[in-house]
């Protein structure tokens, strides 16, 4: 439609470059031949990150606990 080939690795290259740092260089090291596998690798990596994230978070404060605070020296 905008005269855009899909399929060269010149448009596959800037795609990847315009990822996150992580993602941009953890797609690179499986060496992708085209859109489609960079697009499943990518979501993938993304919902695992969601995933370590949510696993990361701490509980909630239980009611009457008080949140404590580092208070140096």
């Amino acid at each position: 439609m905008l005269g855009v080939d899909l399929q060269s690795q010149d448009t596959l290259l800037k795609y990847i470059g315009g990822f996150h740092s992580y993602l941009r260089h953890t797609s690179l090291m499986f060496i992708p031949m085209n859109l489609d596998e960079v697009c499943v690798q990518v979501t993938h990596l993304e919902e695992r990150g969601k995933n370590v994230q949510e696993e990361g978070k701490s509980k909630p404060l239980q009611s009457g606990e008080k949140g404590k605070k580092f208070k140096g020296k």
